[in-house]
């Protein structure tokens, strides 16, 4: 475009130049010139341009046709239109020829002039093309000669040719004539030129100031000009001051010789520099005009001064810069303009070296990352003087580089007057030191966390020095030397101060990418990064800012002037006047902010990148924090913007790249902050939109990575460590209102730490767990969920969970699960996170490891108040077989002291509802459950070498699981949804392989629920039956008078109705009434007595009965139960039976009525107390406690119907069960199956199933169940060698439970043992309701020859009390021959179990006696110190109890017995001293009771053979036929 505009202006001239530059035609040209001086001050090729065409303008005057006339065409032109034209682009008037635009034109004009008076001396082209025609007119001259030439001749000779003089004279001549008419013309020209300059100097478009300084002399000599009178006199002068210039050598005037010059310098620049710029805006109060012509004028006075006073100008230069860093603040704008037009801006001047050039010097090594440093623009003569300048300072004994020369620098670097390239080498450090800082600042940054640990400085001082010893002269060595020397200043880190300071970003980012240390190891340099990221920042948050969402509301508030403060005096009061804020100008970009202070350099933020939306702020971020790391929370307010951006923005598709942002730079930054809750709250808001296993993926990244990586978070790490262990120091319950405080402060910024040691301090000390679960009330969101991760973070670290000794939990888990379980119990804020410790748990379950279980332990017993089964007592366990608030008595009795505590009352209720929500808020209820069952049986196949450590195991896993079953219970047990969750029983035992207790606990509520739907549509029928009878009756006696009878009372059967007889419910209620019958004695209050059968339930239906709900069940455990077991016991009955609970055979009425007796007493307690409590506490707590007591005898009402209809079921089932049982051997196979698949595994379940399997055998000795005898079952569970496997193979709980199971059968054996009457009401079970009495205790006569048997008889008491002899006979000798065994499992649980019997067992004196000599010997023999004390308690219960034993014989020497049983025992262990192999028991465990029973063909014949052999003797029921006791029967 410029070559085409330069054709067309050249077009143009010829054009003017042949019509006279008439006005029509000199309008083009004037414009084209106008817009080529427009762009020259842009673009530098424009100015190329505008010479040119200048110079087509002129070079026609150099035309030999020329004339004076087209020089004045020419002048009048420039003097008249274009400099004119030139003077109205700019705004100034026409005659205004001092504007910048006609000076520069001018500048241009004198340059091309000068251009042509040089040609003019070279030859012109007119000029050539005259001596060419001279030339050619010579050459024809010198040809036509040439032709006068001789030629050869004939013979070959030449003719003699014309002499040489002649032609060299005449040559001579035509080269004369030449060069005089050479150099006419160019004096022509020369005079056509000189005139043209003339008119332009008379007309004032050329300075003629400038025409001296800038044309030849010869030129300036020639008469039209005449501004040198006397050349000659004049070139005297120029050769002198060439020769002093170039040939002498020169002695500047020096500051220390001669100072008038600089004074003039320093005066001229002082007294120049204008106003100092506004305190308001920080700009310059004159218009970039004004200080243009004031730079420019000052630099035309230095120009003189340097050539008046001969002054140095590197020298002057370097007192410019002086002044300028003296000036910065007020005058910098000033001294910008004024070095941007001196000379030394020029970069013809002198070019700076190339950057491979300066590397090869060994300067510094050139930036290695490209930000565009080869568009810089600067003078590499500056650079250089500033280069000394900072050389100065880094000698040793120099002062600090001042702060404003850095800032000057950044700001002619800013400027382009000088290059960064230029002025990095000259900094200190060089490169290769500069990248060591990373390695000091780490070792600094270790050695202070290592010092926050505090050390003894006892320990730290090292040894004493001996006084009296010489002392040695110190040698100095070179590292010593190098040591005292002066580091050299950072000088490279100043300048990037300075170049954060004014807002270089590209600059200080080229430095801070090659060097990111220097922003951690220098605090103020991340605070300038941060003050630029503010910027960047602002736009975007303005778009969700409270101002804009409030649509400026508070504002006007915010921003109202303080009220002026009033000071008391004795008159009144009186205003004191505020002093008037003046605002000044400071070179430090972070002011004191108690001052009031403007940053002197208002264009600071005109490079920072402004954010508009969010995705250039994240872009932004990605770019700035990478070099702040954790240090933007320096800048609390952008770390809260920040934080803000990504609340809002965090669900858009940005959210990974927000997340990194969050994890890496935000999160870790708390650390640094100190005390600080609202930033805790702030990074909560932003961390509480993620998923809590994203946020604690976060926390243990900060935890175990960021705290080791990043340097100063070590340091915060260390600090945190000493204030936290100080403060646990001090801890206690009496000072956790102050130290509480303290303690949430510093866990608001750094909790992971903080809780860290807290729980470390916890696990190892539990009286801290009180405090710190109250210190935890001054906890923010942010720290309890840090809290959180710390407890899940502690519980599966890498730490033995067991004791040493393998047999029990590690003290610091159990601590651990207690601090937990108390921590959710007191605090709602964290109920939203108990799902994910129940996730935790099922992962712990599913990898094998179920020691993690003592956390949910802790959660329910103390949230829930439900304690384990194990832990409880007699009356607790037959109050489970109430209702709901029956059982919750059991675990959270109501006394006297929750007087006054309602708060603490109902947080316990809000506490157990708030897991309960949890745990089906979670989802996870029934999974937990599962597992826990499943990890219960994977117990047994633990790798755990000692059978104690396994049995431990099996304890706590059975004891939690059924904790968990009971809270479930409680809290979701009437849950629609958490039961229709529950998986099926058949499932349970399928896919799981659970046991049947365990499947059946665990779909028990199911099943309940299912058959109370079932049951009530049933009863809502039957009522509806009812109503119509009623009716009908009442229809029937108003239409024929009858005789009144009684009238039926409530709750009693309808009468029995032919249509209906075949119905389930019919026939119960035809045979059973729904009122319970009252307690009986003693056993009785064990077993509820049978209710009364009327005569009407001879006739019974012909087929079964089963409940709806359960025939699928039946179907399942048709395919699940082994063969042997469904042809005698049957699906229907393990259904029924497993099905059942506790409370469905035993309504604990004598525990309702003392519980109720208990509260009533505590009420009336209540009212006489005279403290503590308010009169209103008093009164609410007996309404409470009022209102509990009728609820309790409401739950008694209903709980005896639950009762009554269980009893109706089992009554209309029992002809069911066993119909197959109508011989002796098929009602023994009923008797092994019941104990192998129903009794044995339910007894050792639990306490109240312990209970309800005794209970469930006497309730069917109570109906008269059909094919079973109670004393087969007796027999049987106490044959020779029965108990030994069977405790052998439980562990301490299981024994336990199974000890409360004996205690029930010895109950009822010793009560019909010392009761002939009791046996023959409840064994025998002869009455007018039952006239053939119970088939428990039936003698079966030997059929005759016809089939008829005889009169049906029931064994004596006197035989029932052989029989008792003999089965604890034959228990004592089984635990006798334990204790003898040495097997570890056998004794103790053959010791716990005795134990718990030992108040009725044994019963007589030889059972009793034999034990008691069993025990001394095992105290006396063994060597395992658990067993010798559990053995020592036994014998002290045995001791007892020793009077009391029957059959008491005549006193005899102590260890007469002692010696008779060590002398058995001998004989059972043999030489070797051990068992002997028919003695030895199996030692394997296996996970269900094994059953060896012999065929049915043997088992036949050994009855029939028994019957013959011994008839009626006292051992009805026979010995086993294998009598091995490695091969039980059972």
């Amino acid at each position: 475009m410029q070559g085409l505009e330069l054709t067309t202006i050249s077009e143009l001239v010829q054009d003017c130049l042949a019509s006279g530059f008439q006005a029509g035609s000199a309008i083009p040209l004037t414009e084209g010139f106008v817009s080529l001086t427009q762009l020259e001050t842009k673009d530098s090729t424009c100015t190329i341009a505008l010479y040119s065409a200048l110079f087509a303008l002129i070079s026609p005057l150099l035309e030999p046709s020329a004339t004076q006339a087209d020089v004045q065409l020419v002048a009048d032109y420039l003097s008249d239109s274009l400099f004119p034209a030139l003077a109205r682009a700019t705004g100034t008037s026409d005659s205004d020829y001092t504007t910048l635009a006609v000076r520069a034109t001018a500048d241009i004009l004198i340059d091309v002039l000068w251009q042509v008076d040089q040609d003019i001396d070279n030859g012109a082209v007119h000029y050539r093309e005259r001596t060419s025609q001279v030339a050619s007119t010579s050459a024809v001259t010198v040809e036509d000669a040439a032709m006068d030439v001789d030629q050869p001749t004939a013979d070959g000779t030449v003719a003699p040719v014309l002499d040489d003089a002649a032609t060299k004279a005449a040559d001579d001549k035509r080269k004369a004539e030449a060069h005089k008419a050479r150099l006419e013309v160019q004096k022509a020209a020369r005079k056509r030129i000189a005139d043209f300059v003339n008119l332009l100097m008379a007309s004032r478009a050329l300075p003629t100031q400038a025409c001296r300084e800038r044309l030849e002399s010869t030129f300036l000599a020639l008469v039209p000009l005449a501004l040198i009178t006397d050349q000659a006199f004049f070139n005297r002068l120029e050769v002198r001051a060439r020769t002093a210039l170039y040939y002498k050598q020169q002695k500047f005037n020096l500051l220390r010789e001669e100072s008038e010059g600089y004074a003039k310098l320093i005066v001229e620049l002082l007294s120049n520099m204008g106003p100092p710029h506004s305190t308001t805006t920080a700009r310059s109060q004159e218009s970039e005009e004004q200080r243009m012509q004031r730079a420019q004028n000052v630099s035309d006075s230095i120009k003189n001064l340097i050539g008046n006073f001969d002054l140095d100008p590197d020298r002057t230069l370097d007192i410019v810069l002086d002044t300028f860093s003296d000036q910065l603040v007020d005058h910098h704008q000033f001294f910008l303009d004024y070095l941007s037009v001196s000379p030394w801006s020029d970069s013809k001047t002198k070019d700076s070296p190339a950057a491979g050039e300066r590397e090869s010097k060994g300067k510094g090594k050139a930036p290695v990352v490209d930000v565009g440093l080869g568009k810089d623009r600067g003078s590499y003569l500056i650079s250089q003087v500033l280069g000394f300048k900072f050389k100065y300072y880094q000698k040793a004994g120099a002062e600090e580089v001042p702060e404003t020369l850095y800032l000057m620098t950044a700001l002619l670097i800013w400027n382009d007057l000088i290059k960064f390239s230029d002025i990095w080498p000259h900094l200190s450090p060089d490169d290769a030191e500069l990248a060591k800082v990373d390695g000091r600042y780490r070792d600094e940054q270790e050695q202070l966390a290592r010092s926050c640990g505090g050390s003894n400085a006892l320990a730290m001082a090292g040894a004493l020095v001996d006084d009296d010893a010489p002392r040695r002269a110190p040698v100095a060595t070179a590292a010593a030397a190098a040591a005292a020397a002066r580091a050299l200043p950072n000088q490279k880190a100043g300048l990037l101060r300075a170049l954060l300071s004014i807002g270089d970003v590209q600059h200080a980012f080229l430095i801070l990418a090659q060097y990111p240390t220097l922003a951690a190891a220098n605090p103020d340099i991340c605070d300038l990064l941060l003050r630029l990221l503010n910027v960047a920042v602002a736009p975007a948050y303005d778009l969700i800012a409270l101002a804009r969402v409030t649509k400026g509301q508070y504002l006007p508030e915010c921003n109202a002037p303080r009220q002026k403060f009033v000071a008391p005096s004795s008159s009144g009061t009186k205003p004191v006047k505020a002093a008037p804020a003046t605002t000044h100008l400071t070179g430090r970009a972070l002011g004191d902010p108690n001052k009031d202070e403007l940053f002197f350099f208002a264009e600071w933020n005109d490079r920072v990148h402004k954010c508009e939306d969010f995705d250039q702020v994240l872009s932004t971020l990605e770019t700035y924090l990478p070099i702040l790391n954790v240090f933007i929370s320096r800048d609390f307010p952008l770390y809260t913007r920040v934080c803000r951006i990504i609340k809002h923005d965090l669900e858009s598709s940005r959210a990974p790249r927000w997340q990194d942002i969050i994890r890496t730079h935000l999160l870790p930054a708390v650390s640094l902050l100190d005390s600080h809750a609202v930033a805790a709250l702030e990074i909560w808001n932003v961390l509480e939109l993620l998923t809590i296993e994203k946020r604690f993926t976060f926390y243990g990244e900060w935890k175990d990575q960021l705290y080791r990586k990043i340097p100063a978070l070590s340091v915060r790490k260390a600090e945190a460590e000493r204030e936290v262990k100080g403060i646990l120091r001090r801890l206690s319950t009496e000072n956790v209102k102050k130290l509480g405080k303290t303690l949430g402060k510093a866990a608001h910024t750094n909790p992971v730490v903080i809780f860290s040691v807290a729980l470390n301090q916890v696990s190892s000390y539990d009286n801290l767990i009180a405090p710190v679960v109250e210190a935890s009330r001054y906890l923010t969101p942010f720290g309890f969920d840090v809290l959180v991760f710390s407890i899940l973070d502690a519980l599966s670290a890498d730490r033995p969970k067991t004791k040493e000794d393998g047999t029990s939990t590690s003290l610091w888990l159990v601590s651990l699960a207690d601090f937990t379980g108390q921590l959710y119990r007191r605090w709602k804020d964290l109920a939203y996170s108990i799902p994910t410790v129940l996730k935790y748990l099922v992962h712990q379950l599913s990898a094998g490891s179920p020691k993690d279980l003592a956390v949910l332990h802790e959660l329910i017993r103390r949230m829930a108040g439900v304690e384990p089964f194990a832990d409880l007592s007699d009356p607790q366990v037959m109050s489970l077989a109430g209702g709901k608030r029956m059982r919750n008595e059991v675990f959270n009795m109501t006394d006297l002291s929750q007087l006054g505590k309602d708060r603490q009352i109902a947080a316990v209720g809000v506490s157990r509802t708030r897991l309960s929500d949890a745990v089906r808020r979670s989802g996870l209820a029934n999974a937990l459950l599962i597992s826990i069952a499943v990890q219960r049986q994977a117990c047994i196949t633990s790798t755990i070498a000692h059978l104690k450590s396994l049995g431990n195991l099996y304890d706590e896993t059975h004891k939690i699981l059924f904790q968990y079953m009971e809270f479930l219970a409680i809290t979701l047990g009437s849950t629609d949804a958490f039961v229709e969750e529950l998986p099926s029983v058949a499932h349970l035992m399928a896919h799981y392989g659970l046991e049947a207790g365990v499947a059946f606990d665990i779909a028990r509520p199911k099943l309940r629920l299912m058959m109370k739907v079932v049951d009530d549509e049933a009863d809502s029928l039957k009522r509806a039956k009812l109503q119509d009878r009623v009716a009908a009756a009442k229809a029937e006696s108003s239409s024929q008078p009858t005789t009144p009878g009684p009238a039926p009372s409530e709750g009693s059967a309808p009468p029995v109705d032919a249509s209906v007889g075949t119905g389930a419910a019919t026939d119960a209620d035809a045979v059973m009434s729904d009122a319970a019958p009252a307690e009986t004695s003693a056993p009785a209050a064990a077993v509820d007595a049978p209710p009364p059968v009327p005569a009407a339930r001879a006739v019974v239906a012909a087929s079964p009965k089963w409940h709806p709900c359960l025939r699928d069940v039946i179907s399942d455990m048709r395919a699940i139960l082994p063969e042997s077991a469904l042809e005698t016991i049957g699906a229907p009955f393990y259904v029924t039976y497993w099905s059942l609970t506790l409370a469905d055979l035993h309504t604990p009425t004598d525990r309702y009525a003392a519980e109720v007796e208990r509260l009533s007493q505590v009420r009336i307690t209540a009212a006489e107390l005279t403290t503590p409590g308010s009169p209103a506490d008093k009164e609410r707590f007996r309404e409470s406690v009022k209102e509990l007591c009728n609820h309790l005898l409401d739950e008694q009402k209903a709980q005896a119907i639950v009762r009554g209809k269980a009893f109706r079921r089992l009554f209309s089932e029992k002809p069911f069960w066993f119909p197959q049982a109508t011989d002796k051997v098929s009602r023994y196979d009923v008797v092994y199956d019941l104990l192998q698949h129903c009794i044995l595994p339910r007894a050792k379940l639990s306490l109240p199933d312990a209970v309800f399997a005794n209970m469930f055998v006497r309730r069917m000795h109570a109906i008269n169940t059909p094919g079973f005898q109670l004393v087969i079952f007796y027999d049987k569970l106490f044959a020779d060698g029965q108990l030994g496997p069977i405790l052998y193979q439980m562990s301490e709980n299981e024994a336990r439970n199974f000890a409360r199971f004996l205690f029930d059968v010895f109950s009822d054996l010793n009560t019909w043992f010392n009761s002939e009457a009791l046996y023959a009401k409840d064994a025998i079970g002869v009455s007018d309701k039952e006239p053939a009495g119970l088939l428990g205790f039936r003698r079966f006569a030997t059929p005759k020859a016809g089939g008829d048997e005889g009169p049906v008889e029931y064994y004596i008491h006197a035989t029932f009390k052989d029989l008792v002899k003999k089965w604890y006979g034959r228990v004592a000798q089984t635990i006798a021959d334990n204790f003898a065994s040495g097997e570890y499992m056998h004794i103790k649980n053959s010791i716990l179990v005795m134990t718990k019997v030992a108040d009725k067992f044994p019963l007589h004196y030889p059972a009793g006696q034999l034990l008691y000599a069993a025990v001394e010997t095992l105290i006396r023999t063994e060597t395992r110190e658990d067993l010798r004390i559990l053995a020592q308690g036994y014998k002290a219960v045995l001791g007892k109890r020793r009077k009391q034993w029957l059959d008491q014989p005549p006193r005899a020497p102590d260890d007469a017995s002692s010696t008779a049983f060590a002398r058995r025992s001998a004989a059972w262990r043999g030489a070797s001293g051990a068992l002997s192999p028919g003695a030895r028991v199996q030692r394997a465990c296996p996970s269900q009771w094994t059953q060896v029973r012999p065929s049915r063909q043997a088992r036949s014949a050994w009855v029939d053979d028994h019957e013959r052999t011994h008839g009626e003797a006292n051992d009805f029921v026979r010995p086993s036929p294998h009598p091995s006791p490695s091969s039980p029967d059972i």
